[in-house]
């Protein structure tokens, strides 16, 4: 079953993640989807990055090499 807690929800939806939850949602380029107890942000099919919780904390995982097989071209962008 794919569920995030309820820290991490409220996290997404006013705390520390809210600006990138809101950055994802104004890009139609980029998706985000979850994966179990994290969550992955796309760029047009290639995962570009995960973010689970852990015990206090979420652990931030960029996925570079997966982006780079993907061979898609990231605008620039300051967030």
């Amino acid at each position: 079953m794919r569920k995030i807690s309820e820290q991490f929800k409220k996290e997404l939806l006013t705390g520390s993640l809210h600006n990138l939850l809101t950055y994802v949602k104004e890009d139609d380029t980029l998706d985000l989807e979850l994966r179990g107890s994290e969550i992955t942000v796309y760029y047009r099919g290639g995962a570009l990055l995960s973010i689970e919780e852990k015990e206090k904390d979420f652990e931030w995982k960029p996925l570079d090499a997966e982006y780079k097989k993907s061979k898609t071209i990231m605008p620039e962008t300051s967030v």
